[in-house]
């Protein structure tokens, strides 16, 4: 599983602007995070962790696993 595919699943049927207000982001983040454009940095994954506890593992595995080359959104 990618980013944006477990995004979309913790996102679920909040909007953009909505789960953006729940992690502490921009929706534009949240748009480029959705869009594969960023990956979550530090905070972001802290948000993420705090909103979806039961995705722990597939979140922690693919921060370790950060493509480098792409930016991080906080």
């Amino acid at each position: 599983m990618d980013w944006p595919e477990l995004l979309r699943e913790i996102k679920g049927s909040h909007t953009q602007e909505e789960f953006a207000r729940l992690l502490g982001v921009s929706q534009a983040s949240v748009s480029d995070l959705l869009r594969g454009k960023r990956s979550p940095g530090g905070k972001t994954l802290q948000a993420l962790l705090r909103v979806a506890p039961g995705r722990r593992e597939e979140l922690l595995s693919l921060f370790l696993s950060h493509d480098a080359s792409k930016p991080t959104a906080r």
